[in-house]
């Protein structure tokens, strides 16, 4: 999990080097984030929903307990949190041509927010052969031509 962790601060920092299609073939939509309260802290459930715009069918890598470890936010001020557990496991998932994946994402701060906070959600798009592919982990962030960052549009806290 250290190895998401560390790609996703080097691939927000360098994300300005890397550009979309004008046509993406990906869309990654945001529902506006609700407010709830948890463990004595304030957190933003967000409902995030990845359309494959394409012909083909989309397979991607994910794992098994923490699917939500290939998001990030653009703003430092907050994180994506996600549980971890010791059984994670590579994992394929599939979207038919023009079907979409719904998936809830919990944002925290680092510390309490006063105002309002702007921010854009980017996924790790890591792409899979099929269904039955495997790849090490470690090769697998190595490898540019399987990755594609899919934004959301600016959402507020």
């Amino acid at each position: 999990m250290k190895y998401i962790f560390t790609l996703t601060i080097i691939l927000i920092l360098t994300s300005q080097c890397f550009s979309q299609t004008k046509k993406p073939l990906y869309s990654l939509s945001a529902e506006t984030p609700k407010t709830i309260h948890k463990d004595g802290k304030t957190l933003w459930t967000v409902k995030t929903k990845l359309t494959n715009k394409t012909k083909d069918t989309l397979f991607y890598f994910s794992t098994t307990c923490s699917e939500q470890g290939y998001y990030s936010i653009d703003t430092n001020a907050l994180y994506i949190d996600f549980q971890k557990c010791n059984t994670d496991q590579q994992n394929v998932i599939k979207i038919a041509p023009k079907g979409s994946r719904t998936l809830d994402l919990e944002i925290t701060s680092f510390k309490p927010v006063t105002a309002s906070v702007p921010f854009r959600i980017v996924m790790f798009l890591f792409k899979a052969k099929d269904i039955n592919d495997r790849m090490p982990i470690e090769t697998l962030f190595k490898s540019k031509e399987s990755m594609t960052f899919v934004w959301s549009d600016q959402l507020k806290t």
